[in-house]
């Protein structure tokens, strides 16, 4: 059975033997950032934004009309029916980038700063809490096994921030990354920072609060390069702008090392961080023919049943949270299946206990054993054209009981070492496998690589 199309087979190391590089690690650095000027602009709930993707039409209206400095207009400018190569969204971000500057709205660091960036959530009730270190990090490719991905990308978002970051040279967005913090003296060093009173504040209409610190001590600065020597990086999102930022720094030719554009921003975050949530997207399937219906429940049959759940009667967000209980406390890999509007929902196991020595830790990848024995050994290559996604389990039943899908398989969280142990053997998740939360916001930071 031929993989899922991507630019590689799902499974397939990114790297021949040892995928990361113990004696070299990642090259992080403070920059010279460009931040709101909070003497002009002192509520940046007004003009910081979500994440490009993650941005609909009616969010991007809503964000515009919000204030006419808000970062959208920079990371995700709208489209006109008269754009041209001269006059596009992209030479548009890029002018108002340098005028914003010129009119003080926008105000360049003096001198290079780590930014310590700390968000405030309720998370099943509770306020939680995590901390991010807004960096210029060394872009490496990733067979240099320093900063290791794992997730593939597609051509149509990088071709989109290529453009952007062509035109305005700027990263508007930071990357997210994570290490690890064994010894703790990273924690210390950044715990110290926040104890300080923040340099700015601000909020989000997700519920979400920001409190920012700028560390431009050079003693400082200089221990936190020091202590990310020996750290290796894990993208958890923004595979699309890292892989983008790569093909900038080259698309001229070789570059002094020490230059802006080799270098991306990245938030880097403590997996030791309890505020660091990762959480599922679950699979929704649509426009199955009747054979392709009977073929699905026909190979989901076949799994071990773990119980069934009784959702009747129950709104969307009740039958969800019921659903998820399970799969939160399973310890084994172990889907949903919703069908329909049906009451009774399915619990069924993925562990066949057959692991293939080829794939090691993919064995016990929820997402990876679902795709590759289930999903696309019934629906081959027609698998993209009948598969979504959805972070979201009550959108899921509610598509599902509506008929809008026809089955929908909800996962647990990938536990973060699982997600870890595979990163580092060099493998590629299949699409939309993991789900970081919080979401970085965008425009708390910009690094300008002029």
């Amino acid at each position: 059975m031929k993989p899922y199309p991507l630019e590689a087979p799902l499974g397939q190391r990114y790297t021949k033997g040892n995928p990361t590089n113990e004696d070299h690690m990642a090259d992080v650095r403070p920059f010279h950032g460009v931040r709101y000027n909070t003497d002009r602009i002192n509520d940046l709930s007004l003009v910081i934004c979500p994440p490009y993707d993650v941005i609909s039409p009616s969010d991007q209206e809503a964000l515009y009309k919000r204030h006419p400095n808000n970062v959208v207009r920079l990371e995700l400018g709208q489209t006109s029916p008269n754009d041209s190569d001269d006059d596009n969204q992209y030479t548009r971000a890029a002018t108002m980038f340098q005028q914003w500057q010129q009119d003080g709205a926008l105000v360049r660091e003096g001198q290079p700063a780590y930014y310590l960036v700390e968000e405030t959530f309720q998370w099943n009730g509770k306020p939680e809490a995590r901390f991010s270190l807004w960096s210029a990090v060394r872009l490496e490719p990733f067979d240099q096994g320093m900063v290791l991905p794992h997730e593939h990308t597609r051509p149509g978002p990088k071709a989109d921030r290529l453009r952007l970051l062509q035109a305005a040279g700027a990263n508007f967005s930071p990357v997210m990354g994570l290490y690890h913090d064994r010894v703790g003296d990273l924690s210390a060093i950044l715990k110290q920072a926040a104890a300080k009173a923040p340099s700015a504040t601000g909020s989000a209409t997700d519920g979400l609060s920001y409190r920012t610190w700028v560390i431009d001590d050079p003693a400082i600065t200089a221990s936190i390069t020091n202590a990310f020597a020996d750290h290796l990086l894990y993208l958890a999102d923004g595979h699309h702008r890292y892989e983008t930022a790569l093909h900038y720094r080259d698309v001229d030719g070789p570059q002094d090392a020490e230059a802006s554009r080799s270098f991306a921003m990245i938030a880097l975050i403590s997996m030791d961080d309890p505020g660091l949530k990762l959480e599922p997207y679950h699979r929704v399937l649509a426009n199955l023919n009747p054979q392709e219906e009977a073929a699905i429940d026909k190979a989901l049959a076949g799994l071990p049943s773990k119980g069934q759940v009784n959702i009747a009667g129950l709104s969307a967000e009740d039958a969800a949270a019921k659903v998820m209980a399970p799969l939160r406390q399973s310890e084994g890999m172990t889907i949903a299946v919703v069908r329909g509007d049906e009451s009774l929902v399915d619990l069924l196991s993925l562990d066949d206990g057959q692991a293939a020595a080829d794939f090691e830790a993919l064995d016990s990848c929820d997402p990876w054993v679902l795709q590759q024995n289930v999903l696309e050994p019934t629906l081959g290559t027609k698998l993209p054209g009948l598969i979504d996604y959805t972070h979201d389990p009550a959108e899921a039943i509610s598509q599902a009981r509506q008929g809008v899908i026809q089955r929908a398989i909800l996962l647990r969280p990938m536990p973060l070492d699982i997600f870890e142990d595979v990163v580092r053997r060099g493998h590629r998740l299949p699409p939309k496998s993991t789900f970081f939360w919080p979401k970085l916001p965008t425009g708390l930071v910009i690094n300008d690589l002029t």
